[in-house]
């Protein structure tokens, strides 16, 4: 929560937050079936033997207590689960400026992360409320960037086919005249291009 806000990726965030959460419902369950264990058999001790019942007591009282434990965790964390949304519209790896500007415009103040910022105090500028429109702009963001990749890997390829040497055009492949023809209209394009 008090890490810095610009690392978090969502992906791992909800896999370890689930993971967890699995974790600590199994735990919590072997506590609470030892606890009921221990509860009846203290039961048939106490009627049997008397001496012997202060040590199953300390046995009780210290599977309650860790039984109390993970409970308290168990509900910290399905708190900290109605926090994922906020953490997977807002630690988009698409959001640029002119998003967090959007964001920022629609909640009055500026919410663009720095250096300092955290989840903690992201989660205090309690932005539940516009939640669904910053959705938007995070959706809208996250298919930008992946036209972005996408034209950056388009790039890519063609560069390869611009520093192919005229003369063995011809041995690269069959459809080599067709694409000599539009390669300059796709040079000229990508070049107009800042990626």
């Amino acid at each position: 929560m008090d890490g810095s806000f610009l690392e978090l990726d969502p992906e791992e965030v909800e896999a370890a937050v689930d993971e967890f959460w699995q974790e600590t419902y199994k735990i919590t369950k072997t506590f609470a079936k030892s606890t009921k264990k221990t509860d009846s058999k203290d039961k048939l001790t106490a009627t049997t033997r008397r001496t012997s019942s202060m040590n199953v007591v300390k046995d009780t009282d210290q599977n309650q207590d860790a039984y109390s434990v993970c409970q308290r965790v168990q509900k910290s964390v399905k708190d900290f689960k109605g926090n994922q949304p906020v953490v997977s519209i807002m630690c988009n790896p698409g959001l640029r400026q002119r998003h967090w500007n959007n964001m920022s415009s629609i909640v009055g103040f500026d919410i663009t992360p720095d250096s300092g910022s955290t989840l903690r105090k992201m989660l205090k500028n309690n932005l539940d409320p516009v939640l669904e429109e910053f959705e938007g702009i995070s959706n809208a963001a996250s298919k930008e960037f992946g036209l972005e990749r996408a034209m950056q890997k388009m790039a890519d390829e063609w560069k390869i086919f611009s520093s192919i040497p005229l003369s063995t055009e011809t041995q690269v492949s069959p459809f080599w005249p067709l694409l000599k023809r539009f390669r300059p209209l796709l040079m000229i394009r990508l070049s107009k291009r800042k990626l």
